[in-house]
């Protein structure tokens, strides 16, 4: 509960006259009171429940097609543990603005995040690390004065004008949990549609656990489900590698650690930001 309602607490702050905010939460069968002090506290919020079994990304398509009943210049993707900037908003509003100025065209705009407690990057934007695996991406830092050009995004603070909706559509309800952002991306890029990483950090986000213990729990919903996982690469895969890159993460947890390494695994350095336009 405190987590949503710290969320809102900051997304509120952003709001302006140039800048309104209309919410749409889904509250996926919570048992903590959560939608009731919602409705309390923000009576605004348009909260939708959820059947329990949502997880993020089909939470976030029911969302996105709620919000679709009415007309909105564009779509914020905002988890309920991201905790905004004071500016977060505007800042990704601008980088919309300064790329249809100077192309004439709409772009998604993301946002970079810290962990509250350490600092350090949690989630924001990235290059493709492999042209035939969808799962390969090297983050990008962002630079604390431009906004930058990205190929992907992690969807926990993104902003998509309503013109690319028209274009691409919604997150598509066919992923269950994860992978849903990564899929919007690539399809983004590959309708020609440019992704812009705004400048600096603007918000806090806490890391989820990001290794697996074993086979079984890598297999799982929040990691990578094999039905999920199988839809996401015959998609975005070559027609002859979509197999390599489909087994790739399941035979890398049975194999030692250094042939793992040589088969599935690139150096992460950071590469050199591209120029933004």
């Amino acid at each position: 509960m405190t987590t949503t309602m710290e969320c809102l607490s900051a997304l509120y702050v952003n709001a302006s006259a140039e800048n309104e905010i209309f919410v749409f939460l889904v509250d996926d069968g919570s048992t903590d009171g959560t939608a009731a002090e919602v409705a309390k506290k923000f009576p605004d919020v348009r909260v939708i429940q959820g059947s329990g079994t949502l997880f993020w990304s089909r939470g976030m398509n029911l969302a996105w097609q709620t919000a679709l009943n009415e007309t909105f210049d564009a779509y914020l993707w905002l988890n309920d543990d991201v905790v905004l900037s004071t500016f977060a908003v505007s800042t990704l509003v601008e980088a919309l603005t300064r790329y249809r100025d100077g192309h004439g065209d709409d772009c998604i705009v993301a946002g970079c995040l810290t962990d509250p407690h350490t600092g350090t990057y949690t989630y924001g934007v990235a290059l493709r690390d492999s042209k035939w695996h969808p799962g390969r991406w090297l983050m990008l830092q962002p630079s604390p004065s431009e906004h930058i050009l990205a190929e992907s995004f992690h969807g926990n603070l993104v902003l998509v004008p309503h013109s690319i909706v028209n274009k691409i559509g919604i997150i598509d309800s066919v992923y269950s949990h994860a992978m849903g952002d990564t899929d919007y991306a690539l399809r983004a890029r590959e309708a020609g549609i440019t992704i812009v990483g705004a400048r600096g950090f603007i918000g806090t986000c806490a890391m989820n656990p990001a290794t697996p213990a074993n086979l079984r729990e890598l297999m799982g919903r929040t990691f990578v489900p094999p039905r999920d996982w199988w839809i996401l690469t015959r998609r975005h895969s070559g027609k002859l590698t979509w197999p390599l890159a489909f087994i790739s993460p399941y035979v890398g947890t049975l194999v030692p650690k250094n042939f793992r390494r040589f088969l599935f695994s690139k150096s992460h350095a950071s590469p050199e930001l591209p120029k933004s336009n």
